[in-house]
């Protein structure tokens, strides 16, 4: 009886999983026809049945942002995405640059700081000024010199 019962959860785990994979892929159809309320209403289906779904998060973050103009909502489905994988430099370099567009310079210094620390290439590509500005809590300067410097380098 307990294997019968384990075996349920099982096969419940597996069908969120098939339905949520499902959903995340209707939210790409219908971003690629340009169907952004549908791909919306699609995402968070997915997210719903799979909360640990990195991508569904990374995109519809992205979605939100370019195409709804809803810049809180994704820069918290960017956090949410790096709250699962902190390692996302891509992701993190995309929250940077949001909260520089939103004024919130510390945050995208923070971030920034956190993708040149990470990938170890702070003093050979010129970044300690840009270290120093955060360390002096000069977040606006701080956020733009890392932009220029990670753009420079086609980071994104």
């Amino acid at each position: 009886m307990t294997y019968q019962g384990n075996e349920g959860i099982r096969l419940s785990i597996l069908d969120k999983f098939i339905k949520a994979n499902h959903h995340y892929n209707l939210a790409i159809s219908h971003l690629e026809q340009q169907q952004y309320k549908e791909a919306l209403a699609e995402f968070n289906q997915t997210l719903a049945l799979n909360p640990r779904y990195t991508l569904a998060f990374i995109n519809r973050g992205k979605l939100q942002q370019q195409h709804l103009h809803h810049p809180n909502e994704a820069a918290a489905d960017y956090e949410q995405a790096l709250t699962l994988d902190p390692h996302d430099n891509q992701t993190r370099y995309r929250l940077a640059v949001l909260y520089q567009t939103m004024n919130q310079y510390q945050k995208s210094a923070q971030h920034f700081r956190f993708i040149m620390i990470d990938v170890r290439w702070t003093k050979k590509n010129g970044a300690s000024t840009a270290l120093h500005d955060f360390d002096t809590n000069q977040y606006q300067s701080a956020a733009q010199e890392m932009h220029r410097i990670l753009s420079a380098l086609d980071f994104h």
